[in-house]
C-alpha cells in the first residue's frame, strides 16, 4: 500500500501526559496524536516518529514528528482536522510534505531547551508551567557555572538510565541563564530561564544540568566539584533531577 509522509510541528502542555512516547497503559502526546490520525485516515495503518522523547510533565513549543499515513490528506485538512480532534493542551502548528527518508531523530542538527524557574513562590496560575527552585540562589555563581557545560563532554554524570545509547558524549553549543518577565491574567511576574542549545541530549540531561546549577547556587557543591563532574574526574550526580514542569522543548533545527 502506498504511504504518504508528512513533517508536522506541534506544541503542548505536558502536565496531563506521561511524556511524548506512546505507552500501552498511559496517556501520552504521541498516543493522542495517533488516535486522532486514525480517525482522520479511518485506518490504524499509520506511524509517527517524534524528534524528542520528552518526559512526563515536560512541555514543547515546537516538537516535530514524522507521520506515515495510508491516505493523502491536504496539508490544511491535516492541521485543521487534527486540531479538531486533539485535546486542548495539544495543538498542531503546521505541516509540510515529507518523504520516506526523513528521520526526525537522525536529521536534527541541534535542539534548544528552556528551563523556567523562580526562587519565589509560584503563582497558583503558573505552578504547572514554571518550577520552584529549592531555596535562595546565587544567580551570578550559577551563570558562571553554566559556562562549564559549553563544548563537547562525556555527560554520563548528567543522565538517567532507561534508554540504551551508543555514547554519552554530547556537545553543548550555547547555554545562558537569563532573567525574564511576563504579564498574564495573574499580573506581571519575573522568573529565570536556562537556555540550552545542543546537538543532542541524554535522558533527563537538561533537568540534571539545572539541578546541578541549583546545588551550585545553594552552596551544596563548589564550582570545582561541578567541573570535576563535567570532566568525569568524579562519578555520580551532583544535583537532583529538576521538576518536569519547568522544561520546554523550544526549537529544533534540521
Amino acid at each position: 500500500m502506498e504511504k504518504f509522509y508528512y513533517k508536522v510541528s506541534t506544541e503542548y502542555r505536558g502536565q496531563n501526559f506521561f511524556g511524548w512516547q506512546i505507552q500501552t497503559r498511559e496517556k501520552t502526546i504521541q498516543g493522542e496524536i495517533n488516535q486522532a490520525l486514525a480517525k482522520l485516515c479511518k485506518s490504524k495503518d499509520l506511524k509517527t516518529l517524534g524528534s524528542s522523547r520528552t518526559d512526563a510533565g515536560v512541555h514543547a513549543k515546537d516538537q516535530v514528528f514524522k507521520a506515515s499515513l495510508p491516505v493523502d490528506i491536504p496539508l490544511k485538512g491535516l492541521v485543521d482536522g487534527l486540531n479538531s480532534l486533539l485535546p486542548r493542551d495539544i495543538k498542531i502548528l503546521k505541516a509540510c510534505r515529507s518523504d520516506a527518508n526523513f528521520h526526525p531523530l537522525r536529521d536534527a542538527k541541534w535542539k534548544r531547551y528552556s528551563y523556567l524557574f523562580t526562587s519565589d513562590s509560584t503563582s497558583p496560575f503558573s505552578w504547572d508551567l514554571i518550577a520552584k527552585a529549592p531555596g535562595a540562589l546565587d544567580i551570578n555563581l550559577m551563570r558562571e557555572g553554566a559556562k562549564l557545560f559549553l563544548g563537547t563532554h562525556d555527560f554520563a554524570n548528567f543522565r538517567c538510565t532507561g534508554t540504551d545509547v551508543p555514547t554519552t558524549i554530547r556537545e553543548i553549543l550555547e547555554i545562558e541563564l537569563k532573567k525574564e518577565s511576563s504579564t498574564g491574567p495573574w499580573g506581571e511576574f519575573s522568573y529565570y530561564s536556562l537556555e540550552i542549545k545542543g546537538r543532542g541530549f541524554l535522558k533527563q540531561m537538561a533537568r540534571l544540568i539545572m539541578g546541578s546549577l541549583w546545588n551550585l547556587g545553594r552552596g551544596k557543591i563548589t564550582t570545582e566539584q561541578l567541573k570535576d563532574a563535567i570532566e568525569m574526574k568524579t562519578q555520580g550526580k551532583v544535583g537532583p533531577v529538576a521538576p518536569p514542569q519547568g522544561l520546554y522543548l523550544k526549537e529544533i533545527q534540521f
